[in-house]
């Protein structure tokens, strides 16, 4: 059954918590979610590229309460779109 992972990194500046979400990305298994709350823009705009990068699917809230909380899908297996110049 599917878990969900919380990492706080509210109050941190980037690029310390998405070095933060890449590593825990890598030690939760397959299927999970990571649930990742920040409080810097800068911090949300990094790490949904980073995470779009590697082919994960994220989705981002702002709580309305001064932070945001992200929601990332550890799925490796979901269909990929080609990419190349062939593509």
């Amino acid at each position: 059954m599917a878990k969900e992972h919380v990492l706080d990194v509210r109050g941190e500046d980037c690029p310390a918590p998405m070095v933060k979400v890449v590593r825990k990305i890598a030690r939760i298994p397959e299927g999970d979610r990571l649930k990742v709350l920040t409080d810097i823009e800068e911090c949300v705009r990094l790490i949904r590229e980073t995470v779009e990068a590697i082919e994960l699917e994220v989705e981002v809230r702002d709580t309305g309460k001064g932070y945001w909380e992200m929601i990332i899908e550890k799925n490796l297996a979901r269909p990929r779109l080609p990419v190349g110049r062939d593509a």
